[in-house]
């Protein structure tokens, strides 16, 4: 009343028209800064967890998911059978061995770029520019994630040391757990590199005692401690659970042996190599007969390309990987059980994967180590939450390829966050931290997300997934050569063409190789030999056709398809019909 008798009505009507705007603006930016607090709370929703399951020399013939039912793996099966999750039928790695490949896909590069083309050769971070690369679990510590980790992911003692899971900095939560024996124990003393008496042993020891018995043991703890934290904090977490079995030896405890009879086990559908093959392609199964009861069975028989271990042998062998299969098939139930009781599996991304695949006498190989299908083709699954679909039908899905190098950006995506650049060229590939060699997949898991990934408009605009898988490894007894191989379709079949070329980089082999980057990589004018098998009408690769004068102009164009590589392959130009086509259960 006193302000209305001082003030003029002018004067007055100002006054109040300034208090007005002073109040509607406190109000806006209220109503802004709550605007701006729900959309954080709303944005870190939408982050999902993520649990990657990988699992040692894991070939994908087990189970119904994979359409083996003789090797049973009930809760593989049951994860492939889960709304949500899609099984990947044409997954393949980038090099059929341990370290090699796994370094592949925690880059997101290709052996070539790493430079890691041995389980000894080294730490990713070794090359020149390299120091700065960014593993996938540290891409997901970077974002803010909880990152923590069991058993094998990289390779054993190739960086940073084991204990603290190889990449130091990738992990939040330290130690990381190895188990005191990775092997196997054989009367009571754990194989070794120098310790090497059985390949193949049913032993009495209990689950826990088993090496990836105490993994499954530290990761039901660590899932208790990140859900304990993300239910407090909100914050997601990445989980690794890296399996030993079904590697060497093949020691599991007795009542996983009891699921098999020997002598009635299924022999290799193809026990001997292909017609035409090359002969510096075959590898004597060194790994395999490194192992004494192997190497003694193997001398017994005369083992060599063209005559195989006997019937006997090669069933008693074949059992024990199927016991081992059996057995780590158990040790992943027992994790997803735990994400079950723990109400996790609605906000968790599950991904399982097979670092390589593995002969049990196909092509009278046993091992990894070859340019064959079976020794690169991967399991490969991934389950996303909030859909209630799931592929199954193998028909639908086997025309398609996808690669292991392609889970890095594919797990990015599909948790909802940012993917990284494809690298360029291959300067780029040297020397940017977080560029990517591989294509996420994620259009083509089975997966309803309009409302859950926060970066549409940036991950639409990136590449779709080639139609093409690449990989590669050193010719077995020349290892001067390398070969380099695509699996994809020409002319409505599928194929595989291999070349084995001359490799720039001579000292590839040595523990610490002295060659520049651009040495790692073919010399594509000195070519030893060439394999092609049309996979369409010879799924067995038993006949090289390699140079049929019918198939020239196949084999000319599977030629063009594997020299461009990967940055050449769009599923634009080459794929003959959709990956997927999910069913409703």
């Amino acid at each position: 009343l006193k302000m209305r008798r001082t003030l003029s009505p002018p004067l007055l009507l100002w006054f109040l028209l300034l208090c007005c705007f002073q109040c509607e603006g406190t109000a806006t930016t209220i109503t802004i800064t709550q605007s701006k607090r729900k959309k954080r709370r709303q944005q870190k929703k939408k982050l999902y967890n993520v649990l990657l399951l990988t699992v040692d020399d894991l070939r994908p013939e087990f189970g119904e998911v994979f359409d083996f039912p003789e090797v049973l793996a009930p809760n593989i099966d049951k994860l492939g059978r889960q709304p949500g999750t899609t099984v990947f039928h044409q997954a393949f790695c980038q090099m059929p061995t341990c370290g090699a490949s796994r370094t592949s896909v925690l880059t997101g590069r290709r052996p070539d770029t790493t430079q890691v083309l041995k389980n000894n050769n080294g730490c990713f971070r070794d090359g020149i520019g390299h120091d700065h690369w960014i593993s996938l679990p540290h891409a997901f510590r970077n974002h803010g994630y909880t990152t923590a980790g069991s058993g094998k992911l990289f390779h054993d003692g190739v960086c940073d040391g084991k204990h603290v899971g190889e990449d130091r900095d990738a992990w939040t939560m330290q130690p990381y757990f190895h188990c005191r024996c990775a092997s196997g124990w054989y009367n009571g003393q754990c194989e070794n590199s120098q310790f090497r008496p059985k390949s193949v042993y049913a032993n009495n020891v209990t689950m826990e005692d088993m090496c990836d018995g105490e993994i499954v043991q530290s990761a039901q703890k660590q899932l208790r401690n990140v859900t304990l934290g993300y239910r407090l904090t909100g914050q997601p977490f990445f989980l690794s659970v890296g399996f030993r079995k079904p590697h060497l030896p093949h020691i599991v405890p007795q009542h996983y042996f009891d699921s098999y009879s020997s002598h009635n086990v299924s022999l290799p559908p193809n026990p001997s190599i292909p017609h035409h093959f090359p002969s510096d392609a075959w590898n004597p199964s060194w790994e395999f007969r490194s192992y004494d009861d192997a190497h003694a069975e193997a001398a017994a028989a005369g083992y060599n390309r063209t005559t195989s271990l006997s019937v006997t042998e090669t069933q008693k062998h074949r059992s024990a990987y199927f016991a081992a299969v059996t057995f780590v098939d158990d040790m992943i139930g027992r994790v997803l059980s735990k994400l079950e009781r723990l109400k996790m599996m609605d906000t968790t991304i599950v991904a399982l994967w097979g670092d390589h695949g593995w002969h049990l006498g196909d092509q009278n190989e046993w091992g990894k180590h070859t340019m064959f299908t079976r020794a690169n083709r991967i399991p490969l699954m991934v389950r996303m939450p909030g859909t209630n679909t799931t592929t199954m039908d193998a028909s639908s899905s086997s025309h398609d390829y996808v690669e292991a190098i392609d889970l890095y950006p594919t797990l990015l995506e599909l948790a909802g966050l940012p993917v990284p650049p494809t690298c360029r060229n291959a300067v780029e590939a040297q020397y940017h931290p977080q560029c990517m060699e591989g294509s996420s997949f994620a259009s083509l898991v089975v997966v309803t997300r309009r409302d859950n990934n926060n970066n549409d408009e940036q991950n639409s605009s990136r590449p779709s997934k080639t139609a093409a898988a690449f990989s590669q490894w050193p010719m077995p007894q020349n290892q001067e050569y390398m070969g380099y191989s695509v699996w994809t379709n020409v002319e409505e079949h599928s194929y595989r063409y291999t070349e084995w070329v001359r490799y720039k980089c001579p000292t590839y082999q040595d523990e610490h190789p002295k060659c520049k980057a651009s040495q790692y990589g073919p010399n594509w004018t000195d070519v030893r030999a060439i394999e092609m098998y049309d996979l369409t009408l010879d799924p067995e690769e038993t006949h090289n056709v390699a140079g049929n004068r019918s198939l020239s102009s196949v084999e000319l164009q599977l030629l063009t398809i594997l020299r461009r590589g990967w940055r050449g392959s769009s599923t634009t130009t080459m794929r003959s019909k959709p990956q997927f086509e999910a069913s409703t259960q």
